[in-house]
């Protein structure tokens, strides 16, 4: 019998060891994903202490409305709640540890449309469905926004557009990086080195100086103009060049489609 007590004793034991080394497994592992999401945090002050350098600024923006939308999506909820806090926290866990493939996109011409003819007085709106594409695709990669900025007015009305839009919430606002230049922009983009750039130029340009610039391994190009997308496809074949935004490879990987 008391054999049987001395087993059962050394039994609860080797379970509350194991228990507590479990624990104290889980909590280290919390602890270093926290300690590399402190780090990048730093990191990225740092690159944006740099970019100040390149009279880069940082910030975000929101919606109007716009031409396309015979687009749906496969995922039911809605477009204007982006993620919970958890995953807001899981994702910048993920982006911390380098689990998460770093993307930049130039949102004019691609997520943003100015019909307004007078780059004086711009009047941007979003593409349709342009928010919820924003906020999948931050979801799925380490995210970095581009706008090429003309004038001051230019980026006041961008920034009003993203804070409306509630894109704070789901988009790091240290990612949004406004561009006096577009030698700026390639210097950011380069420095980024993220795995795929969205391209679509802006008021005085398509993106074809952009092309011509720019060396990441994978483009997409997002040309309106049909004639000019004819012509381009057959002098950049490593480039993905397409219409719309919501017709390209990544948008179909975070679950949109065309009808």
């Amino acid at each position: 019998m008391l054999t049987t007590k001395r087993v059962h004793k050394t039994w609860a034991f080797i379970k509350y060891t194991g228990y507590c080394s479990l624990v104290t497994l889980l909590m280290s592992i919390i602890a270093y994903w926290y300690k590399r999401y402190k780090e990048q945090k730093r990191e990225v002050q740092l690159k944006r202490s740099n970019l100040s350098l390149l009279n880069v600024q940082c910030t975000l923006f929101t919606p109007p409305h716009s031409p396309i939308s015979n687009t749906s999506f496969s995922n039911n909820t809605s477009s204007r709640h982006g993620p919970s806090w958890s995953a807001r926290l899981m994702d910048g866990v993920m982006s911390a540890a380098g689990m998460k493939k770093k993307m930049t996109i130039s949102l004019k011409n691609t997520v943003l449309w100015n019909p307004s003819r007078d780059i004086q007085l711009p009047n941007h709106a979003f593409q349709e469905n342009a928010i919820r594409l924003l906020i999948e695709l931050s979801t799925a990669y380490d995210l970095y926004v581009m706008i090429h900025m003309h004038t001051e007015q230019d980026r006041t009305q961008i920034d009003r557009l993203m804070t409306s839009a509630h894109l704070f919430d789901t988009i790091d606002k240290r990612k949004v990086l406004y561009c006096s230049s577009e030698e700026d922009k390639v210097q950011l983009i380069q420095q980024i080195d993220p795995v795929v750039h969205v391209e679509g130029g802006w008021e005085l340009d398509d993106g074809k100086k952009m092309m011509e610039r720019l060396s990441i391994d994978r483009v997409i190009w997002i040309l309106a103009n049909q004639k000019k997308r004819v012509y381009y496809e057959q002098h950049y074949e490593k480039i993905e060049i397409s219409d719309h935004i919501l017709n390209t490879s990544i948008a179909k990987s975070v679950g949109f489609y065309t009808q």
